[in-house]
């Protein structure tokens, strides 16, 4: 992963990036999972630049990796990623502000989803 933390530092538009997903746990993943927040968002741009971004990692470590942008991830997926491991962080500040905002908003939330859950899966 030190390569990878490496190529991303390089991103001057990335503010900060997380490894989530299955990757953590051993002998159970099939992709490297990473969530990226861009400090600047340019619609229509940005996806291009995460398959692009997602095809240089991959070549440089010859695996396969799904990256995701965050700016705009719902609440529940940013809670996820963030509960991950940080591979690379150039804007702290911003780091914390979403982090204390995401935490607040999923408690928030936290129990209407258990609610949907368990209505979801009701015999």
């Amino acid at each position: 992963m030190d390569q990878v933390a490496a190529a991303l530092a390089r991103e001057p538009n990335i503010a900060f990036a997380y490894l989530y997903g299955s990757f953590q746990t051993p002998d159970s993943f099939h992709d490297i999972d990473i969530g990226i927040y861009l400090t600047r968002c340019r619609p229509g741009l940005d996806t291009m630049y995460a398959l692009d971004l997602t095809q240089r990692l991959a070549d440089l470590i010859s695996f396969p990796i799904d990256t995701r942008i965050l700016n705009d991830a719902p609440v529940s997926f940013l809670y996820h990623v963030l509960k991950g491991r940080p591979l690379h962080i150039q804007d702290e500040e911003l780091l914390t502000r979403l982090m204390e905002q995401v935490v607040r908003q999923y408690l928030d939330m936290a129990p209407l989803l258990r609610q949907s859950t368990r209505e979801a899966f009701a015999g």
